[in-house]
C-alpha cells in the first residue's frame, strides 16, 4: 500500500492484494470488493473519490505530524480486517539559520579515572543554530556540509544529543576555506516511508585563516623586521596584515604577499612597541593575531675619536645623534676591561699605562627602564711612552792611514741608551739633523727606527758635517 506525501496531505494507494477484499466468512472464496473505507483524522479533508477507487488523498493536514490511517474493504454489509498505516507529513523547513565559526572546542571527560578533566583542542569548525518551523511539528533535523571534509562534532542520531536539537557543529575543517551548511527538517522514520525531509535551508560561510606561528624580531633604532618562518600555517592564506601601527610607521611592501616577514619603518629610538600579525585569506583576517613586543635601540655614537692624550690619560669624545633619543653611554677600556657609564658624549680616561695600546668601546643605551643597547662603536689608540732613562753619544773621526791613504774620511756617531722606567714600547726613533749619511746621499730616510730590544746604535756621517 504505497503512500505519497506532501507537507499538508497524504495520498494512500490501496492494492487489493494487500487487503482482504472480502470477509473471511464469505463462502466460495473472495469476490471482488465493492468499495474501500479509509478512516483518518478528522483534521484533514478527503478529496472526492469513487467507492471502489484504490487510493485516497487526504489534505489540509498539519506538517510534520504522524497520522494513523485505517483501511477496510467491504461489500454490502460485510467488512474485511483493518489495515493500519502510520505516516507523517513532511515538516516545513527550519527557519532563521545562523552560522558561526570557532577555532577551539572544550572536551570534558567525566570519569573517576580522569577526575572530570577538561581539555582544549584546536579544532577549526562551524556551529549551526536554527529555529523550528513556523507551523506544524518537527521532531528531528538533518545537517550536511559541503565540501564534506570534516566531522560532525555531535552526530545527528545517537550519542547524548537527540536528533531534535537545534544545533550542529562541524569540526576539523580547513581554515580559510568556504563551506555551505544545509539543514533539513525531517521525520523521525516512524512512518511507512521511513525518514523524509523538507527542502533545505542553507547558508555559506568562510572560516578565518589560521594565525601565524611564533614571531622573531630584528630591531635597530628606527626599523624592525618581524619574521615567522618557523612552523606550519594550516589551511589557506594569501597575505598577512600587521596591526598596531601609529604615527609615521609604515610596512615595507614585500616581494610577495605570502612572504612570511614584514619590515616596519618610522619607529622612534628607545621606545617599546606592540604589534599583532594576522593571516589573511581573501581579505578575511585570522581570528587571533600573533602578538609580539619590541624595543627599539638607541642611536649609536658617531665620530668616536681621541682628541687629547699623554702617557697616562686620554680624552675620548663622540657625537650624539640629534634626531634620536639616547639615555646613557657605556664606555669600556681594554685592557684591563674597565667600564664606566656617562650621560655626556665625552670621557676623560685616566690611570693608563704609558706606551700601551687601548681599545675604547662606546655603547649607547636607553633609559634605565629599557635594558637595550646598540652595537658597540670602538677605536684603538695608544698612550705616549716614557722617554729612555739615559742616553750617551760619542763621535769618533776616521782619518786616512798609511795603509789606506786614499780611504774616505768620515765620523762615527755611537749612541747608547737605557729603556724607559715603566710602560710599554715597540721601538725607538733616532732623530738628528742634518740628515747626511756616508756616501753623500742628500736625503736619507729619517727618522731612524730601531727595534724594542735594541738599546744602542752607530752611524757613519760624512766628514765636514
Amino acid at each position: 500500500m504505497p503512500i505519497n506525501e506532501h507537507y499538508d496531505k497524504v495520498e494512500v494507494k490501496i492494492r487489493p492484494a494487500n487487503v482482504k477484499s472480502c470477509p473471511a466468512s464469505l463462502p466460495n472464496g473472495c469476490q471482488p470488493c465493492g468499495s474501500f473505507l479509509l478512516s483518518f483524522p478528522n483534521l484533514g479533508t478527503q478529496q472526492p473519490f469513487a467507492p471502489n477507487q484504490t487510493y485516497r488523498v487526504v489534505e489540509n493536514l498539519q506538517p510534520g505530524y504522524l497520522y494513523t490511517f485505517l483501511v477496510t474493504a467491504f461489500r454490502q454489509r460485510m467488512r474485511s480486517d483493518v489495515v493500519v498505516i502510520n505516516q507523517d507529513t513532511i515538516p516545513l523547513p527550519p527557519r532563521n539559520l545562523a552560522l558561526e565559526t570557532f577555532d577551539q572546542i572544550e572536551l570534558i571527560i567525566e570519569s573517576p579515572y580522569f577526575e572530570n578533566s577538561q581539555f582544549t583542542l584546536n579544532f577549526p569548525g562551524i556551529e549551526a543554530v536554527w529555529e523550528p518551523p513556523t507551523e506544524g511539528f518537527c521532531d528531528c533535523y538533518e545537517a550536511q556540509i559541503s565540501p564534506n571534509d570534516g566531522q560532525m562534532a555531535f552526530p545527528t542520531y545517537g550519542n547524548e544529543h537527540s536528533a531534535g536539537t537545534l544545533v550542529r557543529q562541524f569540526i576539523r575543517l580547513t581554515p580559510g576555506k568556504t563551506y555551505t551548511v544545509m539543514i533539513y527538517s525531517t521525520t523521525c522514520g516512524n512512518g511507512a516511508l521511513g525518514a523524509l525531509r523538507s527542502d533545505p535551508v542553507m547558508m555559506t560561510i568562510t572560516l578565518p585563516p589560521s594565525e601565524p606561528p611564533t614571531i622573531v624580531d630584528s630591531t635597530d633604532t628606527t626599523t624592525t623586521s618581524l619574521t615567522w618562518q618557523q612552523g606550519i600555517i594550516p589551511g589557506m592564506y594569501d597575505d598577512f596584515r600587521v596591526t598596531g601601527l601609529e604615527g609615521n610607521m609604515s610596512v615595507v611592501p614585500p616581494e610577495s604577499p605570502q612572504d612570511r616577514h614584514r619590515t616596519i619603518t618610522g619607529l622612534h629610538s628607545c621606545t617599546e612597541y606592540s604589534f599583532n600579525v594576522h593571516t589573511l585569506n581573501e581579505h578575511m583576517a585570522s581570528r587571533n593575531g600573533r602578538h609580539t613586543a619590541i624595543q627599539t635601540k638607541p642611536a649609536p655614537p658617531m665620530n668616536l675619536q681621541v682628541v687629547e692624550f699623554n702617557s697616562s690619560s686620554m680624552l675620548v669624545t663622540w657625537t650624539k645623534d640629534p634626531l634620536h633619543e639616547v639615555g646613557s653611554y657605556k664606555v669600556t677600556i681594554t685592557p684591563p676591561g674597565r667600564t664606566t657609564t656617562v650621560s655626556e658624549p665625552s670621557l676623560m680616561v685616566t690611570g693608563l699605562s704609558p706606551g700601551t695600546l687601548y681599545n675604547i668601546s662606546v655603547v649607547s643605551r636607553c633609559h634605565n627602564e629599557f635594558i637595550v643597547s646598540n652595537t658597540p662603536v670602538s677605536i684603538t689608540h695608544a698612550t705616549v711612552p716614557y722617554v729612555p732613562q739615559a742616553c750617551s753619544v760619542q763621535c769618533v773621526s776616521n782619518t786616512p792611514t798609511e795603509v789606506e791613504p786614499s780611504a774616505p774620511q768620515y765620523s762615527i756617531i755611537s749612541m747608547l741608551w737605557t729603556p724607559p722606567s715603566e710602560g710599554s714600547w715597540d721601538g725607538f726613533v733616532i732623530d738628528y739633523s742634518p740628515y747626511q749619511f756616508e756616501g753623500g746621499n742628500p736625503t736619507p730616510p729619517s727618522p731612524i727606527v730601531v727595534g724594542e730590544e735594541r738599546f744602542q746604535d752607530e752611524y757613519h756621517i760624512a766628514s765636514g758635517w
